[in-house]
C-alpha cells in the first residue's frame, strides 16, 4: 500500500479486537442480564478478530517471501502470529457455539447444574475464556517479537 508492505497495517486488527473481545467475554458469558443484548455484538467482534488475525497472518507469510530472509527471532514471530490467529478462531467457534445454545435456551442448555448454571454453560464459558485469555497473551508475545524485528532490525 503505497510502497508500505500490508502487514503492519493489518496486524493493528487483531491488536486491538482479541483483548477487547477478551474484556467482553467475560461479562457475556457469566452475567446472564448481558447476554441478550452483548452476545451479538462480542460475537461480531470475534469474528472480526478473527478475520484481521487471518489477514495479518497471510500478510507476514506475504512480506516474509518476499523479505526473503530468516531469523530465530522472525520464526518465533511467525509462530506466535500462527498461534494468534488460531487462538482467535477458536475463541469465535466456541463463543458461536456458546450463543448458538444458549440463545433460546435448548434442551441441552437446560440440564441445570444446581438452578441457576447448566453444566455445558459453565463449561464452554470457562473454555472460551481460556481460549480469549490465551490469545490476548500470544498477540502480546507476537507485537513484542514483531516489534523487536522492526526495532532492533533483527530480522
Amino acid at each position: 500500500m503505497n510502497g508500505l508492505p500490508l502487514h503492519p497495517l493489518l496486524v493493528h486488527l487483531p491488536v486491538v479486537l482479541i483483548p477487547l473481545v477478551a474484556l467482553l467475554t467475560v461479562p457475556t458469558l457469566v452475567l446472564r442480564r448481558w447476554f441478550q443484548w452483548s452476545a451479538p455484538f462480542t460475537l461480531g467482534l470475534a469474528l472480526l478478530a478473527a478475520l484481521g488475525s487471518w489477514f495479518a497472518t497471510w500478510s507476514g507469510e506475504d512480506l516474509e517471501a518476499r523479505l526473503g530472509e530468516s531469523s530465530a527471532l522472525l520464526e518465533q514471530h511467525a509462530q506466535l502470529g500462527e498461534m494468534t490467529r488460531n487462538l482467535a478462531l477458536l475463541t469465535l467457534m466456541l463463543l458461536a457455539v456458546h450463543v448458538a445454545l444458549f440463545w433460546h435456551r435448548s434442551p441441552v442448555a437446560t440440564r441445570a447444574f444446581g438452578e441457576n448454571r447448566p453444566v455445558v454453560h459453565t463449561v464452554l464459558a470457562v473454555l472460551t475464556l481460556v481460549a480469549a485469555l490465551a490469545g490476548v497473551v500470544v498477540a502480546i508475545q507476537a507485537g513484542h517479537a514483531g516489534a523487536q524485528l522492526v526495532w532492533l532490525g533483527a530480522a
